[in-house]
């Protein structure tokens, strides 16, 4: 007998894979006061940031101000039943808020920022003149800051030295 032969062989699925790197474009990771436990990948080249910030921060902003109004409203009586009755109610919407809070901040940074840079408190605690939310913005926000102006000056050495030869310059 006669083998009969044809053009198919049987391939490893691994032999299917072409493996392409992109890690150039992978999330940076970063800690927070060294500690291992508090570390978040974000993408600071998300161009896309500026339209969330635009979108969160007024939220945040509001949300703020609702916990300011809740803390104000507790009630004037002289009841303890009623004073606990109050607090208990207002603690309960300030733990909404607050989560709120984090997860309109975990929206605007694309990543689970809020657990990583306030492991404890609220988002509305006040350091260093601002709410920890304002805070936390200014520093992560100077991240990406600090990576796209890195970025856009390699873009344009790139671009230089490209046109040199038509500019005459080098």
């Amino acid at each position: 007998m006669d083998a009969i032969l044809t053009n198919e062989t049987v391939n490893n699925p691994q032999d299917q894979i072409i493996d392409v790197d992109l890690h150039v474009i992978q999330k940076k990771k970063f800690r927070f006061n060294k500690d291992d436990s508090r570390i978040v990948e974000l993408n600071t080249s998300d161009m896309g940031i500026i339209a969330r910030i635009s979108e969160g921060y007024p939220k945040l902003q509001a949300l703020q101000e609702k916990a300011a109004k809740l803390a104000d409203g507790l009630s004037n009586s002289e009841e303890e039943e009623d004073l606990l009755k109050d607090a208990s109610l207002i603690a309960g919407r300030l733990k909404e808020i607050d989560q709120e809070m984090r997860d309109t901040l975990d929206d605007m940074f694309n990543g689970n920022v809020s657990d990583a840079v306030a492991p404890d408190g609220t988002m509305y605690d006040p350091f260093e003149g601002s709410f920890r939310f304002e805070y936390v913005i200014t520093v992560v926000m100077g991240l990406y800051e600090q990576n796209l102006q890195s970025e856009f000056n390699k873009m344009k050495r790139k671009l230089e030295k490209h046109t040199a030869k038509y500019t005459g310059r080098k």
